[in-house]
């Protein structure tokens, strides 16, 4: 249950500090509770927090209190204006509490926000480390999908066999299981199913129930929370379960898989359209595709770079499928290839789980896991390294083996696979101990290709599509208003950073858990004043959180080199004793790296009382229920926003 707010719960900063130190500064002084060191703290902070880190000369040695007063403020070090400000009201809610000095420690709950859980150890770059694992489901031969800055998981089996209920949900900034409440009428229960993203959605198909096979498709709208049945007419490709689908080019493309009457299914290559739910129904295409295609097989996995698919691995009736020559399918030319490797070839297999990350020019790197075969499975992590000049696979060591042994996974068949922030994060799986519920993140190092050296990074066609990003690409943390279309509001800001930072990564975060309650009240600014205090508040939220984790932290806060705002305002100006209307956006940008923060607004427009009162610019639900949704982030209002960050970032 969310806490109640005080009056004062409802003013930003530094408005909030101001009326602190005005009305509380006596009180606090004079409180019998409060220890010497506790004064000295509020001194330095308050001290910090107006005329930022000490340049006074330092006292003399014999002049004690104001020795020690000068050591309390001096020892803050660079410590910003924002942090010093909120450490002051922290510690006048609760006196006697330690003070929050150390910058790797985290936040205390009654800071108001959430305690941190996530990657309690380092996640070194070519090391596994562990996630969490509480609340998390064990299962096996399920599926998940990363949208933002969530990990979703959905169906499989668990360790009675049965069919695993429910779709689970992990926090990639707190590192928080949870079962989310979605509207809807969710999709049956399965395993061996397929999970990929378009936009917003998370895309659902086949899989097998029970002693039967399912080819429908539901859409999870995770901006609404909402399962979605899509418009279908035609024909429908066959039913089927542990096939691998991939999302190019805005359509899911569709591989293999095997059928519970008629065992592996003939290797036809089927092509859905993509759209938002509501649109006009689309059709199941069957492709003719020129080429030798890939033979029939079913526990292969299926990874997308550019516009080729290659499908790796596999079970097929002439046994598992060698990994030498990777059947690929070119969905611009519908036509099938072979990509030719060298090295360390893995061994062939079935079950594993499979990633792509893209790096500069056509280099990518595509990591593949576990899995197994009729004598043994797998712990192996192996890269496949392409460009130009081929495609080459590497066997990895981990880096954090000798140190952290019971950080690496075990021999694993039948885990679920996604990526987000440079890591790749992989779930559940059976094991020697049968189902699991562990969640391992491996640090991704970045690969150039050599012809390509000194090329832009290549960014995903758009949030929460494509490929992750490598290690070495800026990631953009960026916090929307609460209920705002956040995949729209990326949309309008990845131009801008990609022309910044050639090759950033836009991931969309609700606000900042600590002030998720004051967005949920003052959604929309009424004046320019409370637009800046709350955005500022919310950059300030996402930096003390940041704190928590160490840089090389499995947390996107920790991995991030940029984090961003945005909040909508819009006033209300009296003309001829009429209201009128007119909103603008403001934004913001914290470089972690330099300690440089930038904020502005754009232009100001005239809307109407309807757009005003519907949410502007944070609405995205209006569509769904029926209502009028010109409040939502429609093409005129994204364009407004786009140019507010380009202007922003300009020299930035």
């Amino acid at each position: 249950m969310a806490r109640p707010l005080k009056p004062i719960d409802m003013i930003g900063y530094p408005e909030k500090f101001e009326l602190a130190l005005r009305y509380g500064e006596g009180p606090l002084q004079q409180n019998p509770a409060l220890s010497d060191s506790d004064k000295l703290l509020f001194y330095a902070v308050s001290m910090q927090a107006q005329k930022g880190p000490c340049k006074e000369p330092r006292p003399s040695m014999w002049d004690v209190v104001a020795k020690a007063k000068w050591n309390a403020w001096n020892d803050l070090g660079k410590l910003s204006a924002f942090e010093a400000m909120f450490k002051y009201l922290a510690a006048a809610a609760a006196p006697a509490a330690p003070p929050v000095d150390e910058p790797d420690s985290p936040p205390r709950p009654d800071s108001g926000m959430a305690p941190l859980q996530l990657a309690p150890n380092a996640l070194a770059l070519g090391g596994w480390s562990c996630l969490p694992d509480s609340g998390a489901p064990a299962r096996y031969r399920h599926a998940c999908a990363v949208v933002g800055a969530r990990l979703f998981v959905y169906g499989g089996r668990g360790n009675s066999g049965r069919l695993a209920s429910g779709l689970h949900q992990l926090d990639l900034l707190t590192g928080r299981w949870s079962v989310p409440a979605i509207a809807g009428e969710p999709p049956d229960l399965r395993w061996g199913h397929s999970m990929n993203t378009f936009r917003q959605y998370v895309i659902v198909f086949g899989g097998h129930r029970r002693r039967g096979c399912l080819n429908d498709t539901t859409m999870l709208d995770t901006e609404a929370m909402q399962w979605d049945t899509p418009l279908i007419e035609g024909v429908l490709p066959p039913p089927r379960g542990n096939h691998a689908a991939a999302v190019v080019s805005e359509k899911l493309w569709l591989f293999g898989g095997d059928a519970a009457t008629f065992g592996v299914l003939p290797h036809t290559v089927w092509c859905l359209p993509l759209a938002s739910p509501g649109s006009p129904a689309a059709s199941w295409t069957a492709i003719n595709a020129t080429g030798e295609p890939a033979p029939p097989c079913s526990d292969h996995a299926a990874v997308a770079i550019g516009a080729r698919v290659l499908l790796l691995g596999g079970s097929s009736p002439q046994g598992y499928l060698e990994l030498q020559r990777i059947p690929t399918f070119h969905t611009d030319t519908l036509s099938w290839s072979r990509l030719v490797t060298s090295g360390a070839v893995p061994s062939a297999r079935a079950g594993h789980v499979a990633c792509a990350i893209t790096g500069s020019g056509t280099s990518f790197q595509v990591f593949l896991f576990g899995g197994g075969n009729s004598a043994t499975g797998f712990d192996d992590i192996v890269v496949l390294r392409g460009g130009a000049a081929g495609a080459r696979w590497t066997r990895l060591q981990s880096s954090s083996a000798a140190e952290l042994p019971k950080e690496q996974p075990p021999p694993t068949e039948g885990a679920a696979v996604s990526s987000s922030g440079g890591m790749l994060l992989i779930f559940g799986g059976y094991t020697g101990a049968g189902a699991t519920r562990r969640c391992y993140a491996w640090g991704c190092e970045p690969h150039d290709d050599e012809s390509a050296s000194g090329a832009p990074k290549t960014a995903p066609t758009g949030p929460g599509e494509g490929v992750a990003s490598s290690s070495d690409e800026a990631l953009v943390l960026l916090a929307c208003p609460a209920d705002a279309p956040a995949n729209r509001h990326a949309t309008a800001a990845v131009p801008a950073f990609t022309d910044a930072l050639p090759g950033a990564i836009v991931v969309p975060t609700p606000p900042a858990d600590w002030s998720a309650e004051v967005h949920a009240l003052v959604s929309v600014a009424d004046s320019p004043t409370q637009a800046l205090s709350l955005l500022t508040q919310t950059l300030q939220g996402l930096q003390l959180q940041r704190t928590a984790f160490s840089q090389r932290s499995a947390s996107l806060l920790a991995r991030a080199r940029l984090l961003a705002a945005v909040q909508p305002c819009v006033q209300t100006l009296r003309v001829g004793g009429q209201p009128r209307f007119f909103a603008c956006f403001w934004v913001g940008v914290v470089d972690v790296q330099r300690g440089k923060t930038v904020v502005g607004s754009s232009m100001s427009r005239e809307i109407s009382a309807e757009q005003a009162a519907a949410g502007w610019g944070k609405d995205a639900r209006g569509a769904l229920d029926g209502k009028d949704a010109r409040g939502a982030l429609d093409e005129d209002t994204a364009a407004i926003l786009h140019h507010a960050w380009r202007a922003l970032l300009r020299g930035f």
